[in-house]
């Protein structure tokens, strides 16, 4: 018969409490926790070192200086380095007023936050106190130094602690003050060591959460975690999951189930020297893991004892046994030797040097990768890409069964004793594979604007990296959000504008200003109720210039008469207008400003200035070579918040690109009302080689910045901006840039170093990129290789290609009779 007592009994004998395998005892002050060994614990975050923009030598750096960071730890000292990565929903959410601008940046967090992950990295240190004969000698120097007890009377009291329970409670307290002192003495050096990475040490409530987060893996993640107000066991507190262990896995319970699985690093295979971020590549798996990196640290003289074992060990064992018989009984020298084993032998001789000559610490070296999933599968998956990836590396990785509990046991910080599996290293080599390298996915929101305009700016936008990890984008860190755009023809630069600028309308009421070329920006446009303004004499439906219909207004007298003027000046082969034509050009100015707006055209222009000045004008009136452009229907050009000018046309004849310039620029500058504004031109070749538009550029550079505005400039090659005359303004007064993917750009890396700044390696990753679909971000504050793979419900609303173009054409001619024209378009670019 079923006996329910007994098998509740046999359950109770087999089931542990979680909590026992926990080292917390409780807090001993706001930064640090006291352990169940007497020892010390406290706990940092920290950003580390940008993976990205830096040199070998500065990542060498860095990493020489992590090391120098712990030389004074020794006996009694652990460490423990953490990279948590995890999945995130992090998004710069903002209010779109435009319905497709809406849908493209709806589509796109959809897209980014369902995959991207956020790679998170903190430190532990736990000093312990001694145990066993040190820790009696320790409570003998205690009762010396603080009770003047002789070394007799001491040396007595000191056995009575270790047997009498009363009377240990007597010296506890002092002994763990010391491993107390010790362990700040030893911070300080580590914090000095490490200010670069920006070390921040956790405290109070945030301290209590990473130690929560870290026992409790199937609960919410936390931020904060109440501190409790009475003493409390934290063992007991902290633990809110259950655990269960499967053959192959560990399985935390809370509100939902957690799949764990642990991967160790059982050894080094081949030569067991390191490479500087050789495992850097665990921090891009597509999936949830923690990389927990423990050292136990050894002091110098037990270091140096135990190499010289190893050394002689590895001698010995060099001969094989058999061998080393013969040679003992014949009485002559080995001959035959195991190489691998001479090759230990050396390794060891060359870590004494490095144990004196350069200062090295040594001890016991740990790393377990603990895999996660929501179920059996998914942490399979995950567990498979860390085994996979590792027999890459150097790297003996092991799928733990029977050691599981203890390996996920030693990632806990403060839990130093608890693995199987350690490797007799310098901790110089531990230094190399330390999580130091790290992608911080930059600043949230935008400073600058919410400074300047007094309300919320959230970044412009967020694009995975090709690790995998958000990268939210501000180009406005230095008050000025000017970019530019170099990469060759097809490789995606109208795609990145334009989506940009659709990002850009969160920041809403805002404007974007477009100079373009080829009808680039057109769809992009249109879709998100912009205006187009085509310019092209050759479009059926373009818009004619009329610049004197600004008659209207006497403030802009002033620029009509310097407009004229070009025009004039233009057809008479460089020689100036006298100041007493000027006054003529004026005074007509004026004048036709008094008729009705039918005479505000150029060939009453013409008329007014008399035969001899108005016959300039000639090429410029109806029935003239180039009267089209500017003689028509007094017509305000439609304006708009966000406005694009095709002007492909004009881009075939200088003097008519120069005189529409000087017009549409004008009319930008009126535009411009405080309000976050981006002018953006295309094919910005044409005007760095123009000089008087190179200086217009040049003016806008220093002045937008000023009324909120930024440039974008867009080119094909770093060469053409080095050849224009204000190349050295556009370098220093541009702080961002995107740099697409060009295969031939190792031909010019010379330049690319030299006037842009960029390192060897970047080039590099430039050449190997993808087309439409990689973009190498440089900002003031991070580099990014962004992999800006847009959905193709995003591509047919900013695409520029014919099939688009011409569907797009199809639907927009019936807009007035089909209200719902956009989605007939997107529809049929869908199916």
């Amino acid at each position: 018969m079923l006996n329910i007592a007994d098998l509740v009994a046999g359950y109770n004998r087999s089931a542990r409490g979680f909590q026992e395998l926990l080292p917390y005892m409780c807090l001993w002050d706001e930064q640090t926790v006291a352990t169940l060994d007497q020892g010390m614990l406290a706990l940092y975050e920290y950003d580390g070192l940008d993976a990205e923009g830096r040199s070998e030598a500065e990542t060498s750096l860095a990493v020489n200086a992590f090391e120098q960071a712990f030389s004074g730890f020794g006996s009694g000292s652990t460490v423990w380095s953490y990279v948590d990565r995890r999945k995130t929903d992090a998004y710069p959410r903002g209010h779109f007023s435009d319905n497709v601008a809406r849908f493209i940046d709806q589509t796109w967090q959809d897209k980014v936050t369902s995959t991207q992950y956020e790679n998170k990295y903190s430190l532990a240190v736990h000093q312990r106190a001694n145990v066993g004969t040190m820790a009696l000698f320790d409570t003998v120097d205690l009762l010396v130094k603080e009770e003047g007890l002789g070394l007799t009377a001491a040396f007595g009291k000191a056995i009575k602690t270790q047997l009498s329970l009363k009377a240990r409670r007597s010296v506890d307290e002092r002994k763990m003050q010391a491993a107390k002192t010790a362990l700040e003495d030893k911070l300080l050096s580590l914090e000095s060591g490490m200010r670069n990475l920006g070390l921040r040490r956790l405290g109070e409530e945030r301290l209590m959460a990473e130690l929560y987060n870290r026992v409790s893996p199937a609960s919410p993640s936390r931020t904060a975690y109440p501190v409790p107000t009475i003493p409390s066991f934290l063992s007991n507190m902290l633990c809110s999951d259950s655990l269960r262990r499967t053959p192959d896995a560990l399985v935390f319970t809370n509100e939902k189930e957690k799949y764990v699985g642990v991967v160790s690093l059982k050894g080094f295979s081949g030569n067991a020297e390191t490479v500087v971020s050789q495992l850097d590549w665990l921090t891009t798996i597509e999936g949830e893991i923690t990389v927990a990196h423990c050292f136990r640290f050894i002091d110098r003289d037990v270091a140096q004892k135990t190499i010289e074992d190893i050394e002689r060990y590895n001698i010995s064992k060099s001969v094989p046994f058999f061998h080393r018989m013969y040679t003992t009984f014949a009485k002559t020298e080995p001959t035959k030797f195991n190489e691998g084993r001479l090759a230990m032998a050396l390794d060891a001789k060359a870590a004494l040097v490095d144990l004196y000559q350069a200062n090295r610490a040594f001890g016991h070296h740990n790393l377990t990768v603990l895999c996660f999933g929501d179920t059996y599968e998914e942490m399979k998956r995950v567990r498979q890409q860390v085994v996979e990836n590792l027999k890459f590396s150097r790297f003996n990785g092991h799928v733990e069964r029977m050691h599981q509990l203890t390996a996920f046991t030693q990632t806990l910080p403060g839990q130093w004793g608890a693995s199987v599996r350690w490797n007799f290293v310098s901790f110089g080599n531990a230094a190399d594979i330390a999580p130091i390298r790290t992608l911080t996915k930059g600043p949230e929101k935008c400073v600058h604007f919410e400074k300047e305009i007094k309300r919320e700016f959230p970044a412009l936008t967020s694009i995975p990296t090709t690790a995998g990890t958000p990268a939210f984008i501000d180009l406005w860190e230095r008050g000025v959000g000017h970019l530019k755009v170099i990469g060759p023809t097809r490789a995606g630069k109208s795609t990145a504008t334009n989506f940009l600028l659709s990002q850009f309308r969160k920041y809403e009421p805002c404007r974007t200003i477009v100079i373009d070329k080829n009808y680039s920006c057109r769809i992009a446009t249109l879709l998100q109720d912009g205006v187009h303004v085509d310019l092209n004499q050759s479009a059926k439906n373009g818009t004619r210039m009329a610049p004197l219909s600004l008659l209207g207004h006497e403030r802009h007298h002033g620029f009509l008469v310097n407009w004229v003027i070009e025009l004039i000046e233009s057809g008479r082969n460089g020689v100036m207008c006298s100041p007493a034509e000027i006054d003529r050009i004026t005074q007509s100015i004026r004048g036709l400003a008094e008729l009705g707006r039918k005479h505000w055209r150029l060939h009453y222009l013409a008329t007014s200035l008399g035969p001899d000045l108005g016959a300039y004008l000639g090429r410029w009136i109806a029935g003239g070579a180039d009267g089209n452009w500017f003689d028509n229907e007094p017509e305000e050009v439609e304006i708009g918040r966000h406005i694009c000018f095709e002007c492909q046309d004009l881009f075939g004849n200088k003097v008519v690109a120069g005189l529409a310039m000087s017009y549409l620029f004008y009319l930008i500058e009126g535009l411009l009302d405080d309000s976050p504004t981006i002018v953006s031109i295309e094919e910005t070749w044409f005007f760095l080689d123009n000089e008087k538009f190179a200086k217009k550029i040049d003016d806008f550079l220093r002045t937008l910045g000023k009324r909120n505005g930024s440039l974008w400039i867009v080119t094909q090659t770093m060469k053409e901006i080095q050849e224009c005359s204000i190349k050295t303004s556009i370098m220093s007064n541009i702080p961002n840039t995107i740099y697409l993917p060009d295969q031939n750009i190792m031909n010019s890396s010379e330049l690319y170093i030299e006037a842009a700044g960029l390192l060897p390696e970047e080039i590099q990753r430039i050449a190997e990129a993808t087309d439409k679909k990689h973009y190498y971000l440089k900002t003031p504050s991070i580099s990014r290789m962004l992999d800006l793979e847009l959905p193709e419900e995003i591509v047919v609303c900013i695409s520029a290609g014919s099939r688009a173009r011409h569907t797009f054409d199809k639907h927009y001619a019936t807009r007035e009779a089909n209200a719902g024209w956009k989605q007939s378009y997107f529809e049929e670019m869908i199916g």
